[in-house]
């Protein structure tokens, strides 16, 4: 596929992009010259070339297809059309999360933390988007960490709005309560008023007042 066809089809359907990507990121050996190809795709794509991307991405159902393009949408995140595109409904909430489970597994092999993920790779996210992911992210909500770490991210407004849905507020507390002391420590200082947001919940409990009261003494700095 020569570099004047490969021109052309950047101005054709999104189909033949989906094409131009498959034959790019999988069938090159070559990563370098792959790199410089892969990434006029994204340059060029539209909202809606790239959902008909996600969508046939989704339909073949290659992991390496997948790992491709979670890796591609990672290394070209600064680029303002991928964060338009990876915040809006053609990237669906099954493809958010397989891509958080994929950034989170790729760079906690590099010694990377949770918090620096969250912050210097995931920091395009809108909060929309997270609120969407702790609502219905069934891997978010089992890893309470992760669920954590979002929460830190919502304003008050946001904090109301996700302790008003959820049914089980003592599960979350006690959960919160049975965090590590380092972790417990650095999602205090992330977010103080998600910090007051527990202990708030916690004082409603005659049983968990006193809990309140020492946890507070305890984390206050």
């Amino acid at each position: 596929m020569g570099d004047g066809h490969s021109n052309d089809i950047f101005t054709e359907a999104g189909f033949n992009k989906f094409q131009l990507f498959y034959v790019e990121a999988i069938m090159n050996d070559s990563s370098f010259p792959m790199l410089n190809r892969v990434k006029p795709i994204f340059e060029k794509m539209t909202l809606e070339e790239f959902g008909v991307l996600v969508d046939k991405i989704s339909k073949a159902d290659d992991y390496e297809l997948y790992q491709q393009f979670f890796y591609f949408m990672i290394l070209y995140r600064d680029m303002k059309n991928i964060q338009q595109f990876l915040n809006s409904e053609y990237f669906n909430i099954d493809m958010l999360e397989k891509f958080i489970i994929f950034t989170f597994g790729y760079f906690s092999k590099h010694d990377t933390t949770n918090e620096d993920i969250f912050d210097e790779i995931l920091f395009f996210l809108n909060r929309e988007r997270l609120f969407e992911l702790t609502m219905k992210s069934k891997f978010i909500q089992s890893d309470k960490h992760l669920l954590f770490l979002m929460l830190s991210k919502f304003d008050l407004n946001m904090l109301n709005k996700y302790f008003a849905t959820i049914p089980d507020k003592s599960g979350i507390i006690n959960y919160f309560l049975k965090l590590p002391d380092v972790v417990l420590k650095r999602i205090i200082s992330r977010n103080f008023r998600l910090f007051e947001y527990i202990l708030l919940m916690m004082a409603e409990g005659q049983s968990t007042q006193q809990i309140s009261s020492e946890f507070f003494e305890k984390y206050r700095e």
